[in-house]
């Protein structure tokens, strides 16, 4: 969720400095310095969207970039017929409530602290 919102926070400040660099643009006319800013601006928030939207997809089928690249090599993720499957999914929405909404239950940390000293 952490990277998700650095992400996000990255595109959101680019659009803006995309916004005010082609007022400067318009105000000041073209310089050389302004439009290499505006191109450097372009391209890492296309970066920071394209980021943004992959991790939202990624929380939506509830996989990691590893699984989604790799799915061929992990045999939990295909069905009989070779094709696939992801056996945790519950669906966008419940996947993207459990990405943004459940904590980890503080029981089970505890549970396995004193497996441990046993």
């Amino acid at each position: 969720m952490w990277f998700f919102l650095f992400v996000l926070s990255v595109a959101v400040n680019c659009s803006f400095t995309i916004y005010f660099a082609c007022y400067c643009v318009m105000i000041e006319g073209f310089t050389l310095l302004y439009v290499l800013g505006l191109i450097e601006a372009v391209v890492f928030c296309g970066l920071g969207w394209i980021l943004t939207c992959t991790s939202v997809l990624h929380a939506c089928m509830n996989l990691t970039t590893n699984e989604m690249f790799n799915y061929k090599r992990y045999p939990y993720l295909r069905d009989k017929r070779g094709r696939y499957q992801n056996p945790f999914s519950r669906g966008p929405i419940l996947n993207l409530l459990e990405f943004f909404v459940c904590l980890p239950d503080r029981g089970d940390d505890n549970d396995l602290l004193l497996e441990d000293n046993i």
